[in-house]
């Protein structure tokens, strides 16, 4: 049988509601004002987001972001805090917010100047306009092999643009250059099997097809030369790895065959060459001032460099070697390792 439990008064109180009654009531806390209506997913600038953490009204510098907002600041801060900017306090980028007798001027203000500002909206970045390429000789290939081949290979240039573009137009590359191989395909089966035919049916097809490739890829080149960049894609920062690519493509060189290094003249730019090897130089071979030039360091360590080549007597093996015979400082072996070779 279960305990039954005793019945209390309807005013009877417990404990704890007995012990919070006998607590002196709180003050109300004031209502602090609304922030203004940021635009949506707006981002505050770091100096206004320290402010509001810091909650230091006196303390808070006008965002360096806010540029184009910086002319209107008098007026805004006019709107938020009721009072006009002080002539004594100069209206510059970094510089300090009036004194008020204000509680959350700083955090009004701030958030009504990044509302006013466009560069701390979270949006997506614009996407890079298409602009035509000066590099579009690099595709004149296109009408070579549709013209040389009498067409038969005219399905390769739209497979090469295929591996250039994105979107809908690699599809239209793709299904082009499935298309053009079958119609050649077609017209060599025809010239083949009606080849006593008195109209020649296969080379009017090939003519018809060449001439069609010809025209359609004028608009296949146009499309590939336009092609928006990748997003973060850095022409500065691809050129520097294109070129430690093609120094790292050198040195397997050096290494496998130094007869054909030293015919491609391989870390020699000041010699007359065609081989591109992205900018390395021979410290068994190449004057003091190339080498000095192509390291990045002072004459007087390419002089170095080459005194210690003489020191040795004999062709270095390996790029350390030539700090055993010399007094190159620390901090500069990097820097030639980098962008010297040793061709035997």
């Amino acid at each position: 049988m279960q305990p039954i439990l005793p019945t209390l008064p309807t005013d009877a109180m417990l404990p704890t509601e007995k012990m919070l009654s006998t607590l002196p009531m709180l003050p109300a806390l004031p209502r602090l004002p609304m922030l203004p209506a940021l635009p949506k997913l707006a981002m505050l600038p770091a100096e206004a987001k320290l402010a509001i953490e810091a909650a230091l009204p006196n303390e808070a510098m006008l965002p360096a972001e806010c540029n184009e907002a910086s002319e209107s600041s008098p007026s805004v801060w006019g709107s938020v805090t009721g009072q006009a900017w002080p002539s004594n306090v100069p209206l510059t980028i970094g510089g300090p917010i009036p004194k008020v007798d204000h509680p959350n001027a700083t955090i009004l203000f701030a958030a009504a100047v990044a509302q006013q500002t466009p560069a701390m909206t979270d949006a997506p970045p614009a996407a890079t306009p298409s602009r035509p390429s000066t590099r579009s000789w690099t595709t004149l290939w296109y009408y070579a092999v549709v013209v040389l081949t009498i067409g038969l290979l005219s399905g390769v240039p739209f497979g090469h643009a295929a591996t250039r573009l994105r979107g809908m137009r690699r599809v239209w590359c793709v299904v082009s250059a499935v298309a053009y191989t079958a119609v050649m395909v077609v017209a060599v089966v025809i010239s083949t099997v009606y080849r006593d035919s008195p109209t020649p049916v296969g080379g009017m097809i090939m003519i018809i097809t060449i001439v069609v490739a010809i025209v359609h890829l004028t608009f296949v080149r146009r499309w590939v030369h336009t092609a928006p960049q990748p997003r973060g894609y850095d022409p500065a920062v691809g050129a520097v790895l294109h070129a430690r690519g093609r120094r790292d493509e050198a040195r397997r060189i050096v290494e496998r065959d130094p007869s054909m290094a030293r015919e491609l003249r391989i870390g020699r730019p000041d010699l007359p060459r065609t081989f591109d090897d992205g900018g390395l130089v021979d410290l068994n071979s190449a004057p003091a001032a190339v080498i000095a030039q192509v390291c990045g360091v002072d004459p007087a360590v390419g002089q170095q460099l080459v005194d210690a080549r003489t020191a040795a007597g004999t062709p270095f093996v390996r790029v350390d070697d030539v700090f055993t015979y010399s007094d190159v400082p620390y901090p500069l072996w990097d820097r030639i390792r980098e962008r010297a070779v040793v061709v035997p």
